[in-house]
């Protein structure tokens, strides 16, 4: 982050701590989800509300930065929340007859960080999932950087 804000002094950084909490995904959500907007009742457009905004913030992003440890070869729940939350039809992605179009156009740094999971191996389940929904919903390019791996070569 420090580098990035050299690079770009003027930017605006929004941070969000994902162990803070985000709303799982469930029945209700994904009713109101299915549900055309012009036909959402007052408690569905409440229901939907904590995904609207974490889709506003994301598609305010000029850069994300996005920092995960591995989790016994995938990520942590709180990160896969998130994800559920932010990957919406006809918001960040939509599909057409040649396949799925990513809808968000930002840039982003991977920033992985494991005690014993090569970052990029056979066994890394969470950076190759990671990569791919970023690319599914259109951000790109990815850079990864592996930051257990240049903490300890400091």
């Amino acid at each position: 982050m420090a580098q990035l804000q050299r690079q770009h002094p003027h930017m605006a950084v929004t941070q969000r701590d994902l162990a803070q909490g985000v709303l799982l995904l469930d029945e209700g959500q994904i009713t109101a989800r299915e549900t055309p907007g012009y036909a959402r009742t007052a408690a569905q457009r409440d229901r939907l509300q904590p995904s609207d905004a974490l889709i506003t913030e994301l598609k305010s992003a000029d850069i994300l930065v996005l920092t995960t440890p591995i989790y016994n070869f995938s990520l942590p729940g709180a990160l896969k929340a998130y994800i559920d939350q932010v990957c919406r039809p006809d918001l960040t992605f939509r599909y057409s007859e040649a396949g799925p179009i990513g809808l968000l156009s930002c840039r982003a740094y991977l920033v992985v960080v494991s005690g014993g999971t090569p970052i990029g191996s056979a066994v890394d389940f969470a950076t190759p999932y990671l990569e791919h929904i970023l690319d599914f919903m259109g951000i790109g390019p990815i850079e990864r950087v592996a930051a257990g791996e240049a903490w300890r070569s400091q």
